[in-house]
Protein backbone atom coordinates (compact mmCIF):
# COMPACT_ATOMS: atom_id res chain seq x y z
CA UNK A 1 0.00 0.00 0.00
CA UNK A 2 2.81 2.42 0.83
CA UNK A 3 4.38 1.80 -2.58
CA UNK A 4 1.08 2.73 -4.21
CA UNK A 5 0.76 5.84 -2.04
CA UNK A 6 4.33 6.89 -2.82
CA UNK A 7 3.51 6.87 -6.53
CA UNK A 8 0.42 9.06 -6.02
CA UNK A 9 1.12 12.33 -4.22
CA UNK A 10 -1.84 14.56 -3.40
CA UNK A 11 -2.66 17.60 -5.53
CA UNK A 12 -0.59 19.70 -3.10
CA UNK A 13 2.40 17.38 -3.45
CA UNK A 14 2.00 15.81 -0.01
CA UNK A 15 2.89 12.14 0.18
CA UNK A 16 1.11 9.81 2.57
CA UNK A 17 2.32 6.67 4.28
CA UNK A 18 0.48 4.12 6.41
CA UNK A 19 1.92 2.73 9.63
CA UNK A 20 0.17 -0.37 10.91
CA UNK A 21 0.31 -1.12 14.62
CA UNK A 22 -1.52 -3.95 16.29
CA UNK A 23 -3.81 -3.14 19.19
CA UNK A 24 -2.85 -4.24 22.67
CA UNK A 25 -6.10 -6.20 22.52
CA UNK A 26 -5.01 -8.02 19.35
CA UNK A 27 -5.71 -11.75 19.31
CA UNK A 28 -2.90 -14.13 20.10
CA UNK A 29 -1.16 -15.34 16.97
CA UNK A 30 -1.63 -12.07 15.10
CA UNK A 31 2.09 -11.28 14.93
CA UNK A 32 2.89 -14.67 13.37
CA UNK A 33 -0.02 -14.46 10.93
CA UNK A 34 0.96 -10.92 9.97
CA UNK A 35 4.54 -11.96 9.20
CA UNK A 36 3.29 -14.74 6.94
CA UNK A 37 0.82 -12.41 5.22
CA UNK A 38 3.63 -9.96 4.48
CA UNK A 39 5.42 -12.64 2.46
CA UNK A 40 4.50 -13.57 -1.07
CA UNK A 41 1.98 -16.41 -0.95
CA UNK A 42 4.17 -18.17 -3.51
CA UNK A 43 6.81 -18.59 -0.80
CA UNK A 44 4.43 -20.13 1.76
CA UNK A 45 4.88 -23.69 2.90
CA UNK A 46 1.90 -25.93 3.54
CA UNK A 47 2.46 -25.24 7.25
CA UNK A 48 2.25 -21.48 6.59
CA UNK A 49 -1.03 -21.92 4.71
CA UNK A 50 -2.46 -24.07 7.49
CA UNK A 51 -1.37 -21.63 10.21
CA UNK A 52 -2.89 -18.62 8.46
CA UNK A 53 -6.06 -20.56 7.74
CA UNK A 54 -6.39 -21.66 11.36
CA UNK A 55 -5.80 -18.12 12.61
CA UNK A 56 -8.42 -16.66 10.26
CA UNK A 57 -10.95 -19.39 11.04
CA UNK A 58 -10.48 -18.75 14.77
CA UNK A 59 -11.11 -15.03 14.24
CA UNK A 60 -14.26 -15.75 12.20
CA UNK A 61 -15.53 -18.12 14.88
CA UNK A 62 -14.80 -15.56 17.60
CA UNK A 63 -16.72 -12.86 15.73
CA UNK A 64 -19.66 -15.19 15.16
CA UNK A 65 -19.77 -16.26 18.80
CA UNK A 66 -19.74 -12.65 20.00
CA UNK A 67 -23.27 -12.40 18.63
CA UNK A 68 -22.79 -8.92 17.21
CA UNK A 69 -24.53 -7.63 14.11
CA UNK A 70 -23.32 -8.61 10.68
CA UNK A 71 -22.85 -11.76 8.72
Amino acid sequence: MNTELEDRPTSTGMRLRLVWRASRKAPSGLAQARERLRQSADAWTSEDRAAVGEFLQAQIARQQSDGGPGS
